[in-house]
């Protein structure tokens, strides 16, 4: 197995296979490391993202999730707001950053 971990400058970005949340692929691994990222981010203190409560970490991608990440990508548009929200976390490709596509923000074509 690859690792999911990549390192640029000091900072570690975790890289999924496939896509995760709405339309996704959903794969257990995957959703497993979104559900991770999320919790983390949701118990980082010196982060105003909040969710209702931790994330069971089961590996599948139900309503609790799907609700998590979409709940991220709207809070964090309102740093970056060229990125749509549209509750799916797609895998990088080669052309797209692992930071960029982390949690889903791709830029809107509209």
């Amino acid at each position: 197995m690859e690792n999911p971990f990549i390192g640029l400058n000091g900072l570690i970005f975790m890289k999924i296979g496939h896509s995760v949340g709405k339309g996704g692929s959903n794969r257990h691994g995957d959703v497993l490391l979104i559900q991770y990222i999320l919790n983390t981010i949701h118990l980082d203190t010196g982060s105003d993202f909040c969710l209702p409560g931790i994330l069971v970490m089961d590996g599948l991608c139900g309503p609790k999730t799907l609700s998590a990440i979409l709940a991220y990508q709207t809070y964090k548009s309102s740093v970056w707001p060229l990125f749509k929200i549209d509750g799916l976390v797609s895998a990088p490709t080669r052309r797209d950053s692992s930071a960029r596509s982390l949690l889903g923000f791709r830029r809107s074509t509209a």
